[in-house]
């Protein structure tokens, strides 16, 4: 389980994850300089870009999966990023 307390911005993003489940999960995206990427959940919910570097939190802590190679890589929930969710008082 993750050992690191979430901020706002990385439950935001986990949520996100969590909602694009079963529609193929995050996508990795040019930010709009073309300096970074930002991470956009599939659901068509899911309005917020995330910053890369809250996905790497996520991915390190194994709250989130990657898969691919940058800049073209996907993101899926894990079962750890669904108890975190859990521990956090999420509520589908």
């Amino acid at each position: 389980m993750s050992g690191v307390r979430l901020n706002h911005r990385q439950i935001e993003a986990l949520k996100d994850a969590h909602l694009s489940r079963y529609y193929g999960g995050m996508r990795e995206l040019p930010s709009a300089d073309h300096q970074t990427t930002e991470w956009q959940g599939f659901h068509p919910k899911c309005q917020d870009r995330h910053s890369n570097s809250t996905m790497n939190v996520l991915f390190t802590d194994g709250l989130i999966s990657r898969i691919g190679t940058e800049p073209q890589r996907f993101a899926q929930l894990t079962e750890q990023g669904l108890m975190q969710l859990d521990l956090e008082g999420f509520r589908e």
